[in-house]
């Protein structure tokens, strides 16, 4: 039993890595998140205030994943342009969207009243 948990995190090792060194995106939204928990730490916010940050990157890096999974197997089972495909890609890209932009009203909401 305690192989097969070790071998799942192995999986989810490699999944961050190929997503790390593959996507752009995720690093940058990695950097960011590294500027934002350096400013809480600095900043010394509150427990609810980290529970609203983890939560918001969490939710920001976890939507790129699923992003890249969509866009990787849809590219894969449909390699020509499909509107289907491209709509869902669309679609995709927007909940990541809305999760930076939620991140980044929740971190003005901690943050501004804390630095001005």
């Amino acid at each position: 039993m305690l192989g097969r948990l070790f071998k799942s995190f192995q999986y989810a090792a490699r999944g961050l890595r190929y997503v790390f060194r593959e996507e752009e995106n995720f690093y940058l939204q990695v950097y960011a998140a590294g500027l934002v928990i350096a400013a809480g730490w600095i900043l010394d916010i509150t427990r609810t205030d980290w529970l609203f940050l983890i939560f918001a990157i969490v939710l920001v890096l976890g939507s790129e994943i699923l992003n890249t999974i969509l866009e990787d197997v849809a590219n894969e089972l449909q390699p020509n342009h499909h509107p289907l495909v491209g709509k869902a890609k669309d679609m995709m890209a927007a909940f990541v969207l809305l999760s930076a932009m939620a991140a980044f009203l929740i971190g003005c909401f901690i943050f501004l009243p804390l630095i001005f």
